[in-house]
Formats: structure tokens, sequence, C-alpha cells
């Protein structure tokens, strides 16, 4: 545990002192280009970071077995789509060692993360922070296919933003030789461009039922046939074993982690006014309309079968950058809000501590805990 407490700081104080210096380059300047030095060395060490960890992620050694087998029988057990398939025998191709390929995954994560935001640099320097203390960098290294559309959708939320509907299909058309599920973000082009939580009543009024909701019985949900529906978007694997899934399900409780992530939007709704206002022209309003209705159908199904969740993952992720809004606006006005600076920073960064403490000693099923491959 300690030697994971030790890793993910470093990486921390790493990556946050060359998003700041990135930041920095970028107001001095006044150049918000997206290639200066020192965001292009954040990439290369955030794609190390992934490259050198030993199951971290829980899809991690799938992935290694897949590529293995790859190199040494050319035979994949992994239904993967043809883009992404592309990639990996393109690396086994020419004999490369994992490391590189799991870097290489890491490194268009992250550039995507920093590719949306880039005419928002204020917002640099709380992507690390979030990143490796928040719940991103588990996520990230889970469904690595499905994340990697993931934050290629976030970048695509300029697209949203600036109206351009042929792009955005055409970012769909691509996602989907990453992973098939990107067809089910057509709607949200739509859907997102519309301030749908305008008022704060009906956040909180949805934010509350989700929490009773999610207390209940949500066995109703797996009675659909969602087998083919599942095979269509890419998760082949789990509708092949759907009917184990459910019938292993169990109720899950309330515990600090889901208690951080409730506060965290609780917080993030109770100034959404401030901020729509603040961060006027900004992807603001795109990022909180797509966190409050990931975080609060994530809540409402967290006792559900997982597989109704991971489509999900494509609209919590925004949160990422929802939270960093929130942060800034709380820390230039501090004086103001300091103990809502205070509480918001504290339930925002406490996700993975909380978790490298709950998930230590678990041994193989120990996904959260930073391990080198060199030592295993």
């Amino acid at each position: 545990m300690f030697t994971s407490i030790l890793s993910y700081f470093i990486f921390l104080i790493i990556l946050s002192f060359l998003a700041y210096l990135s930041y920095l380059r970028c107001i001095n300047q006044y150049n918000f280009t997206h290639n200066n030095p020192e965001l292009i060395l954040l990439y290369l060490i955030f794609a190390t970071i992934c490259g050198v960890r030993w199951n971290v992620g829980v899809d991690y050694l799938s992935y290694l077995k897949n590529y293995d087998s790859l190199i040494q029988t050319g035979y994949s057990f992994q239904n993967m789509e043809i883009g992404f398939e592309y990639i990996t025998k393109l690396f086994t191709s020419l004999n490369i060692h994992y490391s590189f390929y799991f870097a290489f995954l890491g490194f268009i994560q992250i550039y995507f993360i920093f590719k949306a935001i880039k005419n928002e640099p204020f917002l640099y320097p709380y992507i690390p922070l979030l990143i490796f203390l928040g719940p991103y960098f588990l996520s990230l290294t889970n469904g690595i296919r499905q994340m990697i559309v993931a934050t290629a959708f976030v970048y695509a939320f300029n697209f949203i933003k600036n109206k351009n509907l042929i792009k955005y299909l055409l970012f769909i058309c691509l996602a989907m030789f990453i992973h098939k599920s990107a067809i089910v973000l057509i709607p949200f082009y739509f859907i997102l461009k519309f301030d749908i939580f305008k008022y704060k009543y009906v956040a909180f009024t949805l934010l509350f039922l989700s929490i009773f909701i999610s207390q209940t019985d949500n066995s109703f949900i797996n009675i659909i046939n969602a087998t083919y529906l599942l095979k269509v978007i890419g998760y082949d694997s789990y509708s092949e074993n759907l009917d184990y899934f459910i019938n292993n399900s169990s109720i899950k409780n309330f515990g600090p982690r889901t208690y951080c992530i409730i506060i965290n939007l609780f917080f993030i709704i109770l100034f959404s006014d401030k901020l729509k206002q603040f961060f006027k022209g900004t992807l603001f309003n795109i990022c909180y309309t797509a966190t409050i209705l990931g975080g609060i159908c994530s809540i409402m199904f967290m006792n559900a079968n997982h597989i109704f969740l991971r489509p999900l993952s494509y609209l919590t992720m925004s949160n990422l950058f929802t939270t960093s809004y929130l942060l800034s606006y709380l820390l230039l006005k501090f004086n103001k809000n300091y103990i809502s600076a205070i509480i918001f920073i504290t339930v925002s960064t406490a996700y993975l501590p909380i978790s490298i403490i709950s998930d230590y000693g678990k041994e193989a099923l120990d996904f959260t805990n930073f391990k080198y491959l060199f030592y295993n």
C-alpha cells in the first residue's frame, strides 16, 4: 500500500507541475497551442505510467493475455473491433513489448482529455490532480477500448458546442472502429445541446430520487432480453454470460466512495447557476448536463447488473471537467466559499485513496494499488 501511495503521489506531483507550466505558457504567450513542450512531456510520462503498470485496471490481464497470444500463436481470443484489432496486431507483428502497447493506449487517452480543453488551459492544473485522486485513472485503465472512445467523446463536445453535426457523426463512425458501443452516443448530440437541468430543484429532486431507487431491487431492468442489443453495441462477452451476471448480482450498500460521488454531484448542482454565468462560452454547460445525467443514472442503477452501467462511462467521464470548473471557481472565490471549497476538494480527491485502502490485500483481485511490471 505504501508503494501505491508513493507512486500515485509522485505521478501527481510531476504531471500537475507540467500541467501548470503548460497553463502558464499559454497565458503568458497568449498562445493556446496544443503542442507546447510541457504538455507533450506530460503525455509521454502518463503513457509511461500506463505502460509500466501491472494488473492495474480490471481488464488489464485479459488485454495482456490476448496480446501475448497474438505474439505467440497469431490467435486473438478477444472479439475486437477492426480499428483496435489493427492497432494491436501492428504492435504484435513488430514483436514490441506489451508495455509500449499499453503506453500507446494511455497516450491516446490523455491526448484527447487535454485536447478537449485546448481553449480553456486554466483547467490544465486540475486534470492530473483529479485523474490520480478521483475515480478517473481506474476508469481509464479498466475498459480500455471504451475509455479511449469516452475520452474522444469529451473532445467531441466541441463539435456539439460549435453545432457541427457532420464532424460529430464522423467522430461516431471512427469511434465505432474502436468500440461498437459508440453508436449509443448519436442522440447525445441533440440531448447535450439543451440545458435539461436548468432548474436546480429538478436536478436535486432527481439526485435524491436516484439515491432512493438505488437501494431497491433493480431486477426489473434485468428481465429485458438484452442479449442481441449487447452484441450490437460491442459487449459480446457480457451478452454470452448475461444469465450468470444477472443471477449473481447482489444489493450493494453505500460506502465512502459512493458518498464522495454523491456529495460531489450535490456541490456541482448547488453552484451550477454561478458556474454557468462565470464560465459562459466554455464547454461547461455541455459537461454539466452530461455529468448530472450520467451521475444520476449511475447511482440509480448501481444495483442493476454492471453491464447496464458500462455505457454510462461515456457520460461520467465528463465529470473530470465539471469538477475542474468548480474547483477553479471555488479557489478563485476562496474567501467567500472556503468551507465549500475545503469540503469539495476533500470529496473530489478521496476516491482513489479510499480505494487503495479498501482493495489492499486482495492479491490478484486488487486492481487499484499501483504495481510495476518489472516486479512481476
